[in-house]
């Protein structure tokens, strides 16, 4: 079994990985009142990490370590990770391209 600080180190590197994106896309529309109660907790998590000015804190419900917003404005661009508080609109992960290139290319084809 990997360490508490080998697995931070490891998602130190993705925020949220890729793979665990969809969960969060899940989650976060799940309007039932554990949802709720879930996203509250996360949203209460995230908040007293930005107020301290720290760059991530350990989710509420997994002990997954998450970055803030203010991690995400340091490095000054989208990862393309799907990372949960992305600034950025996640505008660099495969959905938001591609649909950026297809409306380009309507966009071209409509000359």
């Amino acid at each position: 079994m990997r360490s508490l600080l080998c697995q931070v180190l490891t998602l130190h590197r993705f925020c949220i990985p890729q793979r665990h994106a969809h969960a969060w896309r899940r989650f976060s529309s799940d309007e039932t009142s554990r949802g709720v109660q879930r996203r509250r907790l996360i949203e209460e998590a995230h908040a007293r990490a930005m107020a301290a000015g720290e760059m991530g804190y350990f989710d509420p419900e997994t002990g997954l370590f998450v970055f803030t917003a203010l991690q995400h404005l340091n490095r000054g661009y989208c990862c393309g990770s799907g990372c949960r508080h992305c600034p950025y609109d996640h505008v660099n992960t495969p959905e938001k391209i591609a649909a950026a290139e297809a409306a380009a290319a309507a966009a071209a084809a409509a000359k």
